[in-house]
């Protein structure tokens, strides 16, 4: 699994959140490649439930690190 830079997040938040001029189809394969390229499972979370920028959608992704039990 290749994982996203920050740049990349932070596009693909903008591209999601404004989403104007594109399909659902279009919205769903960027949600999709977000949610594949980043380890935190809540990425989608923060999209919808959160007034976060995409600057600190993008920090607190990079800043998840998974629970090894």
């Amino acid at each position: 699994m290749t994982l996203l830079s920050r740049a990349e997040i932070i596009y693909l938040v903008r591209e999601i959140t404004d989403c104007s001029d594109k399909s659902e189809a279009e919205i769903d394969r960027l949600i999709d490649r977000l949610e594949k390229g980043v380890l935190d499972p809540q990425i989608t979370d923060y999209l919808f439930w959160n007034e976060m920028t995409p600057e600190e959608i993008a920090d607190t992704a990079l800043a998840y690190t998974p629970m090894c039990l």
